[in-house]
């Protein structure tokens, strides 16, 4: 294993972007081009796709990419699972979670609930991952955090790029 491959924590948003662009993007373009993460999130979210065959395709792509799941860094009730968080003090989490909220709010979003985002951006920068993310709020909160933060454009260029 190449110790100098970067880490990349994948937001539920790129199997979606990848799954659109699949047929300009070979899956293969990613081998040895990264350590790839997820938490429990990616995957229960990719699963409630309420489309068959897109969440087929979904979690068929999900396989085929492998990503390594790693606990949040914080464990909140009705949220987290058992075995796949850790326990934190949650200011971090906090901070984010406000951070998510507010973005939110400029935009005239009216999103149910940021806390999934929250722990994954937690999980991303405590890490030290580089999160791969097209979510406009999560991003802008992320990089003010000094998250290195890769929407699916730069993403993928960096990938297609010889080793």
């Amino acid at each position: 294993m190449d110790l100098d491959l970067k880490s990349y924590l994948l937001d539920t948003t790129m199997f979606n972007t990848f799954l659109k662009n699949q047929h300009k993007t070979d899956i293969e373009a990613l081998r040895g081009k990264g350590r790839f993460y997820v938490t429990n999130f990616q995957k229960d979210e990719l699963s409630a796709t309420p489309e068959s065959k897109k969440k087929d395709n979904l979690l068929s792509l999900f396989d085929a990419i492998a990503p390594e799941q790693v606990a949040t860094k914080t464990f909140v009730i009705s949220y987290s699972k058992l075995g796949a968080a850790e326990l934190s003090d949650g200011m971090i989490f906090n901070e984010i979670l406000s951070g998510l909220n507010e973005c939110e709010r400029k935009h005239g979003k009216k999103r149910k609930d940021n806390r999934k985002d929250a722990l994954i951006g937690e999980t991303a920068e405590r890490n030290g991952y580089i999160m791969v993310s097209d979510d406009r709020c999560l991003s802008k909160v992320m990089k003010s955090r000094g998250v290195c933060v890769m929407d699916w454009n730069t993403f993928i260029s960096g990938m297609r790029a010889p080793s």
